[in-house]
């Protein structure tokens, strides 16, 4: 019992530092234009950055302040309130594959004293360092294992939680970071969350050059399809329990399916996030569609005979009839390390599947054919 109360002191050294001012007026600090990211906002002060998160859950209110003074500079005198991060940041534990994948492109994977959820983080970097014991498996996010948390003492947890409660799940002491790129119903705004973590890293204009150039080559793709005359139609996803769960029409990937050239079949539905159809309903409306795409996870490739018997009725469909189903293993593919930050990669696979002949060279790297 002392032995955990000795800890909890001491990891509660590491919090939050506030300040008694309220965030710098507009005249104090230059706003970092975002181009696509609703989610946070990025200023830069005198002394220091400011990082903001918004509260989803709270019509966009504030969520989380961070002011990031640089380590090697005196602490200003006046601060706003939030927590205080010396950076760049040397000791983090992170809980999301896709903030392992960025980490990983910003080379600073070395950064990292624990993770999260391991069996699904494929970077090989981080794959040696839990080998060799310089980052520890810290257990899953919905049940971390909170003793070696607070011995690791990172300066920083990056979590992803889903919903409200998924922000109960880490010590209340902990310095957390909730990452919520996953919300970001635009492509390319999932992707800029990486000009966040460029300044948390010291990587500032690395992160800035990568987020460009991911830009620049998927606006380039999305041109390609821009005067198709044929936009075949497609629905994606399987039944998942009782429900089939589809993207709604302002999602992330009814973007990339409109942007590929394809005809998605709830293109008109509002909804940024997933929409909950029974499987009349998709029968209903997706019964005639040309393709459907899904992701899976598996140790084989799925085939035809085997989602048959998963659930004989798929079979009703036209796209199953006709051979016309991709599908990505995430098992056996980097899917959700890469797309976050290389979207132009995925929009490449969707383009390919749609219109082939637009990409005549390209070989498919995350949908294959079943």
């Amino acid at each position: 019992m002392k032995r955990n109360i000795l800890l909890l002191c001491a990891f509660a050294l590491l919090i939050s530092c506030r300040g008694k001012q309220a965030a710098p007026s507009s005249s104090t600090a230059e706003q970092d234009s975002l181009l696509y990211a609703n989610g946070f906002t990025m200023a830069s002060c005198t002394d220091y950055d400011l990082i903001q998160i918004k509260n989803p859950w709270e019509n966009g209110e504030v969520l989380q302040t961070y002011i990031l003074v640089p380590e090697n500079q005196p602490l200003p005198a006046h601060l706003p309130e939030g927590t205080l991060l010396r950076t760049p940041l040397t000791r983090t534990v992170a809980f999301s594959s896709v903030v392992c994948g960025m980490m990983d492109e910003l080379e600073v994977t070395d950064r990292l004293v624990g993770v999260g959820d391991a069996t699904y983080i494929f970077s090989a970097a981080i794959r040696a360092g839990l080998a060799g014991g310089e980052i520890q498996d810290v257990g899953q996010e919905i049940q971390p294992n909170i003793e070696k948390l607070m011995l690791l003492a990172p300066q920083l947890i990056m979590n992803t939680p889903i919903g409200r409660g998924g922000l109960e799940n880490l010590p209340h002491d902990a310095p957390t970071f909730p990452c919520l790129d996953y919300l970001e119903n635009h492509p390319l705004g999932q992707t800029e969350w990486i000009r966040l973590f460029g300044r948390l890293f010291g990587k500032k204009e690395l992160a800035d050059s990568l987020f460009f150039a991911t830009v620049e080559a998927y606006e380039a793709l999305k041109q390609l399809t821009a005067d198709v005359k044929v936009r075949p139609t497609v629905f994606t996803e399987k039944k998942y329990g009782d429900f089939w769960y589809v993207p709604g029409g302002k999602s992330y990937m009814a973007h990339l399916l409109q942007d590929a050239g394809a005809n998605y079949i709830w293109k008109d539905n509002p909804s940024t996030t997933n929409v909950t159809l029974s499987f009349e309903t998709v029968l209903d409306q997706a019964e005639k569609a040309d393709f459907w795409l899904f992701r899976y996870y598996a140790p084989q490739t799925l085939t035809y005979k085997q989602l048959a018997e998963e659930l004989p009725t798929y079979a009703l469909f036209d796209a199953y009839k006709n051979h016309k189903i991709y599908a990505c293993n995430t098992a056996q593919s980097t899917y959700y390390q890469e797309v976050i930050l290389h979207p132009d990669r995925l929009l490449q696979d969707l383009i390919k599947v749609f219109h082939p002949t637009l990409l005549p060279k390209y070989d498919l790297r995350f949908y294959l054919k079943l």
